[in-house]
Order: C-alpha cells, then sequence, then structure tokens
C-alpha cells in the first residue's frame, strides 16, 4: 500500500515535553484532528497518549530508518511543523531534504534560537552551526509570538522566511488559577527567584542585587526542581550565604495546588534571564497580578510594552509593592491578549494560509 494515501496534510515533529500532550489535546479540541500527523521522539519521562495520528518514535531508532520516516512523512504532508529545532538527527536529515524547507514552519521555543549565543564552541559544535544556519536560511516560516526573536533568526542566520505571530502552546496563556484557600496573612514579602536551576536564570547575581535587602522581611523562594545539580547547590549555598533561613529552595516535586498557593503568596518576582525564558511562569504572574521583574534588553520586554503590560527592570529593583491600578491593568491585559481564543485563531491562520 502507498505509504502517502490518506496522509494528513498538517505534520507535526516534536519532542515529547510536558506540553506535548496538553498540544495534541489541543489540536483535537478546536481542529479536525484526521488533518494532523504527529510524530513524536520519546521520552520516558513524558507519556504520550497512544492515537492513530501519532507516531511514536523510540529513542534508538537507527539512523537510516529516522532518515526513511521522515522523507515520507515530509514528501506526504502540505505543511510541516517543527516544534523545536534541537536534535541534531532532524537538522542533518533537514539539510539532506533541504527541498522541504520551503514548506516548514519554525515553532521557536527560545533555547533552539539562542543556541546561537550560548552553545559551548568547539570544531565539531561549530560546524553543526553551520548546517543549522543552512536549514534556517531556507525555512518557508518562522513562529513565535515575540517579534524581536525572529528579528535575531534573520540577524543571526539569515532567515528569509514569512514570520507568522503565534502564541504557540496553551502553557503560554493565560489560565486562571483555581481557588486552594485563602492566602495567609502576613506582613513578610515573598520573592519568587527565577524558574529552574538552569544557569541561565542568572540566580547569584539577582542574589547580590536583592543583599541590599537582607535585613528586610523578605522570603525569597527559589524554584530549583528541574536543572543542573552542581548549579542548583552554588544557588542554594550562596543564597543560605546572604540571606539565612530567609532563603527557601525547592528542589523536589511541587504538587500543583501547593505551586498555585506559592504563586498566591507571591509579592515580587525576579526573572533575571539573560534571553526569553520562563515565559509561562510570567504570563501566569502578570495575570495574578504581582510584580514582575526581568531584563529590558531581551526581547520578551518589548512584546510586553507592546501590549501595554506592564514589567519592571531589574536595574531598578526595589520592595514597593505594586500599584493597584498597575496591577489590574496587567491582569485585563493578560487575560484578553493570552487567550485561547487568540491561539485557535492564530493556528487557523496558519493551517489555512496559502
Amino acid at each position: 500500500m502507498d505509504s502517502t494515501m490518506h496522509r494528513p496534510p498538517f505534520l507535526h515533529c516534536m519532542n515529547a515535553q510536558k506540553f506535548t500532550e496538553p498540544f495534541i489535546d489541543f489540536v483535537e479540541k478546536h481542529f479536525d484532528e484526521t488533518e494532523h500527523r504527529f510524530i513524536i521522539r520519546e521520552d520516558e519521562k513524558f507519556a504520550i497518549r497512544a492515537r492513530a495520528n501519532v507516531v511514536l518514535v523510540p529513542q534508538n531508532i537507527g539512523r537510516l530508518a529516522l532518515f526513511i520516516l521522515y522523507f515520507r512523512e515530509f514528501k506526504a504532508a502540505d505543511k510541516v511543523f517543527l516544534h523545536g529545532l534541537f536534535a541534531k538527527d532532524m537538522v542533518k536529515i533537514l539539510a539532506l531534504q533541504f527541498w522541504v524547507l520551503p514548506k516548514c514552519y519554525w515553532v521557536m521555543w527560545g533555547a533552539d534560537l539562542y543556541h546561537y549565543v550560548f552553545r559551548k564552541r568547539s570544531i565539531r559544535t561549530n560546524f553543526f552551526e553551520r548546517i543549522r544556519a543552512f536549514v534556517i536560511r531556507r525555512m518557508g516560516h518562522l513562529v513565535s509570538y515575540i517579534d524581536g526573536d525572529i528579528a535575531l533568526a534573520r540577524e543571526w542566520y539569515g532567515a528569509t522566511g514569512q514570520g507568522h505571530r503565534c502564541f504557540m502552546y496553551p502553557s503560554n496563556l493565560y489560565q486562571p488559577l483555581p481557588d486552594v484557600g485563602e492566602p495567609v496573612s502576613s506582613d513578610e514579602i515573598v520573592i519568587l527567584l527565577g524558574n529552574s536551576a538552569d544557569p541561565r536564570n542568572e540566580h547569584l547575581d539577582a542574589l547580590s542585587r536583592l543583599a541590599a535587602f537582607s535585613r528586610e522581611n523578605i522570603r525569597i523562594v527559589a524554584p530549583l526542581s528541574y536543572g543542573r545539580k552542581r548549579y542548583a547547590d552554588s544557588v542554594i549555598k550562596e543564597g543560605q550565604r546572604l540571606f539565612g533561613d530567609k532563603f527557601e529552595a525547592i528542589t523536589g516535586f511541587m504538587p500543583f495546588a501547593d505551586y498555585v498557593r506559592l504563586l498566591g503568596r507571591v509579592d515580587i518576582a525576579v526573572f533575571n534571564h539573560r534571553r526569553q525564558q520562563a515565559m509561562g511562569n510570567i504570563i501566569s504572574l502578570l495575570g495574578l497580578g504581582k510584580k514582575v521583574y526581568m531584563r529590558s534588553d531581551i526581547t520578551p520586554w518589548a512584546l510586553f510594552a507592546k501590549e501595554e503590560i506592564k514589567v519592571f527592570d531589574v536595574d531598578t529593583l526595589d520592595l514597593n509593592p505594586i500599584a493597584p491600578k498597575i496591577a489590574e491593568s496587567n491582569r485585563s491585559r493578560i487575560a484578553s491578549v493570552f487567550s485561547e481564543e487568540s491561539l485557535v485563531m492564530q493556528y487557523r491562520e496558519l493551517f489555512e494560509s496559502l
């Protein structure tokens, strides 16, 4: 039987991640699932439910088998959505099958773009980066909700593809959090620091900035469950040195109800990343009316300014509460802009455009 018969027109190539399953659910909820096919590289940490339109690719698949799989799938699809551009095998296959790139949509996650800046330099990585540049230059479409990231793809890689605005995943949307009881009343100022044990959180720099307030009635909470353990240990050591028992590290899994309670307690959030990162967390906190600090020289700053959502520059860090008028305006704008309806409309335009 011809393997191209009855193939859906839209092909999604993804790695199994925490938002992969919710994205498939989103597509099935709002679109005709028979028009979509998902090729997903397996990861034991993230279970993907079996479906007729999902092909799970084991990690130990041979290179030839992988090449043949993608050759057939790319050929049959009208549009190919590349959710992240990380996997070396995928990049090499795209370079070898460069004629499919005009119908490819690079859904830009962030780390795949900023690999240009933050990768380790060596002869091997520099050669791979040249292959990535060959692919990205020929990519027909660039998908992001941050104009600055698309601009960087053009600047760094010479990308010429058409840009499309899209919030990409339900995790980037504003979702009202469930009620888990009244927040504990306290004069203590709770500061959320970063979102993971990724060095690009720049925790040590942020802790140095916060040190001026070490005598104040504060509690600094640093989620360090995911990322590099050695880096997390260095953050914990410095946090305890500067703030003693006012510093609290979260190193284990936190149940969702506890996470919601934590966000409810937060007064100030500090995201000191040097690139676009933790956007889902930032959007949730702004939707709760929290005061959010970030760097003004990264691409999300311009996004929030464009959408009339107030964030604060880490260079002006203080403990003053956010003005109620600003908090309410942020809540309203976040709920309006980062909505499921917007995401549905954005993907409908991507699927239906010529």
